[in-house]
C-alpha cells in the first residue's frame, strides 16, 4: 500500500474516539476544570503527531486556554499538523495565526499558542530539564513505543508540582482478528508480532499492564485507570473510509514487522495477509486491539 503516516493517524482518529476510557477522561476534564481562572495551562504533549489529541481536548471540553508544546520526531507530522490544526481552528471559528513553528487560535472563550517541535522526545526532555515544567503532560498511544523505565525519572522532572500525566491508548498483549483463518497460522503470527515489539529495544507489548509498577515506582500517584481498546467492526455492511485505511495501516505494520522473520513462512504471511484483506472487502472483518489508560499525578 502506499501508506503516509499523518494519513494513518487521522485514520484512526474515529477508533481512538471509541477506545478512550470515560472514566479517565472524566477524571482529566473534572481535574482540568479545577484549574480554570488560573495563568495559561502548559500543556505538554509527547508523539503528539499531527495534534488530534488537541482537538479532541478542545471539542470535548477539556482545554478552554493552553500553552501546548507538541514533540514528534517525524517532521512531516508536525508539518502536516501546523497545516491540519490551521484549518481546524479556522472551522471552529477561531483566529488563526502562524509564525514559522508556532500557532495561535483565539475566539472569545479560547486563547491557545501551540508550539511544534520536531525533534525524538529524548533530546526535547533533554534540553528542558531543569528549565520549564508543565501542568499536564500527555502521552497518548505513545509509551508502548520507548523504554518507560529509562523515559519516567527525567519526564517527572518536566512536571509540575501536582501536575498530572495523561497516559491513553497503551498497548497490553492482546490483538484479536475474527473470523479465524487458520488457528495455527493466526497464532503464530500474533505471537511474533508481540514479540517483534519486545525485541527492537524500545517498547513492550504488554505496557499497559507493565505501567502499572513503572509508575509506581517513579513515585507517581494513579488517580485512575481503565480498558481503552481499539474495536472496528463492520457496521451495515462495511467500515467507514478512514477506518478502511486503518486496517490496512495495520496489515502495513504486520507485513513490515513479520517480513523475513524464520518464524512465519513468507507464502503464508502473504497469503494471510491477502485473506484478511478480502474479509475487510466482504465486511466481515473484527479487530480489536487490548490497551489501557492512565490518568497520573506528580508529588
Amino acid at each position: 500500500m502506499d501508506f503516509s503516516f499523518p494519513r494513518y493517524l487521522a485514520a484512526k482518529r474515529s477508533v481512538d474516539d471509541r477506545a478512550l476510557n470515560r472514566s479517565v477522561w472524566q477524571a482529566l476534564v473534572e481535574r482540568l476544570s479545577a484549574l480554570e481562572g488560573a495563568p495559561m495551562l502548559r500543556v505538554l504533549e509527547l508523539g503528539g503527531g499531527i495534534g488530534a489529541m488537541f482537538e479532541r481536548m478542545v471539542e470535548w471540553g477539556a482545554l478552554f486556554h493552553a500553552e501546548y508544546s507538541l514533540v514528534d520526531e517525524q517532521v512531516e507530522n508536525t508539518m502536516v499538523g501546523m497545516t491540519t490544526l490551521s484549518r481546524w481552528g479556522a472551522r471552529q471559528g477561531l483566529g488563526v495565526i502562524t509564525d514559522e513553528r508556532r500557532l495561535f487560535l483565539h475566539g472569545e472563550q479560547n486563547v491557545f499558542q501551540i508550539e511544534f517541535f520536531p525533534e525524538t522526545v529524548e533530546n526535547f526532555i533533554g534540553r528542558m530539564h531543569g528549565a520549564h515544567r508543565w501542568d499536564l503532560i500527555v502521552a497518548s498511544a505513545f509509551l508502548d513505543l520507548v523504554d518507560v523505565p529509562t523515559l519516567l525519572p527525567p519526564l517527572k522532572g518536566l512536571i509540575a508540582p501536582g501536575g498530572l500525566l495523561y497516559l491513553p491508548l497503551n498497548f497490553d498483549g492482546v490483538t484479536i482478528f475474527e473470523p479465524e483463518i487458520d488457528p495455527e497460522i493466526d497464532r503464530a503470527i500474533l505471537e511474533t508480532y508481540h514479540r517483534t515489539m519486545d525485541e527492537r529495544g524500545a517498547g513492550d507489548s504488554r505496557t499497559g499492564r507493565r505501567l502499572f509498577h513503572w509508575l509506581r515506582d517513579a513515585g507517581l500517584d494513579i488517580l485512575e485507570a481503565g480498558s481503552s481498546d481499539w474495536v472496528v467492526y463492520p457496521r451495515g455492511g462495511g467500515y467507514a473510509p478512514e477506518e478502511v485505511y486503518f486496517l490496512q495501516s495495520i496489515f502495513h505494520f504486520f507485513e513490515q514487522s513479520l517480513r523475513g522473520r524464520p518464524e512465519i513462512d513468507p507464502q503464508q504471511l502473504s497469503r494471510w495477509l491477502i485473506l484478511r484483506q478480502q474479509q475487510v472487502m466482504r465486511g466481515e472483518l473484527i479487530f480489536v486491539a487490548h490497551q489501557i489508560d492512565f490518568l497520573v499525578q506528580a508529588p
